[in-house]
């Protein structure tokens, strides 16, 4: 049995948070095909919506169970050590971005929630060890 279409009620909240998020029409087609796998928001099913909708929702900072300053704070230190910087020698946000992206189906670090930080905290660390492990600096 097929799953029912989107309702009127979800487009308009998808299109609503996009806007907050700062999301174009052709970013958000990318990102909610990364996630559904479907290229126009007219062929997603009610469930695959709560989908996009969940993850476009806030979740960063301010929000309850959002990522915290602390952990912000770590990643930056963790992205300096990892050499994860731009020319100027200042952390490459976008790297942290895409990362939080690859992994967590977030656009940006700021929309990671608590537990997915943490994940991405030690998943910075792994990677970190590795790479000293690797160049024989000792841990």
């Amino acid at each position: 049995m097929a799953q029912a279409k989107r309702t009127p009620a979800q487009l308009r909240r998808i299109y609503g948070l996009a806007k907050e998020r700062g999301l174009d029409d052709e970013m958000l087609h990318s990102y909610v095909f990364n996630l559904t796998g479907k290229e126009s928001l007219k062929d997603i099913t009610v469930t695959e919506a709560i989908r996009v909708i969940d993850a476009l929702a806030p979740s960063g900072g301010s929000v309850a169970g959002g990522i915290t300053v602390k952990q912000q704070k770590y990643m930056l230190a963790l992205a300096k050590e990892l050499g994860w910087v731009d020319e100027s020698g200042d952390v490459d946000v976008k790297k942290l971005d895409e990362f939080a992206l690859k992994n967590y189906k977030k656009y940006a670090v700021k929309w990671l929630t608590t537990k997915e930080a943490g994940k991405m905290i030690e998943g910075m660390k792994a990677i970190l060890k590795k790479d000293k492990k690797k160049k024989g600096i000792a841990i």
